[in-house]
């Protein structure tokens, strides 16, 4: 039980350092510039999930699509 409660433990740290540090601008803008990144571009909203259930619908029509291209491909 200790073991779990470690681990779920440790994940909650890791889950709120990345949420501090992707939640500061300034923090992202200094990478940036560190790696010297010319073309970046902001993240477009199409590609924000605002919840699980979107992501899961979204992989679900991939792996239906990816399955039929695939069946396709086996018929030629």
């Amino acid at each position: 039980m200790n073991k779990k409660i470690s681990l779920k433990e440790k994940e909650h740290n890791d889950a709120q350092f990345d949420f501090y540090y992707l939640t500061s601008p300034v923090l992202i803008e200094k990478k940036i510039k560190i790696l010297n990144y010319i073309d970046y571009l902001p993240m477009g909203h199409s590609k924000i999930f605002l919840n699980i259930s979107d992501f899961t619908n979204i992989q679900n029509k991939i792996t239906i699509l990816n399955n039929q291209y695939e069946k396709k491909i086996k018929k030629n």
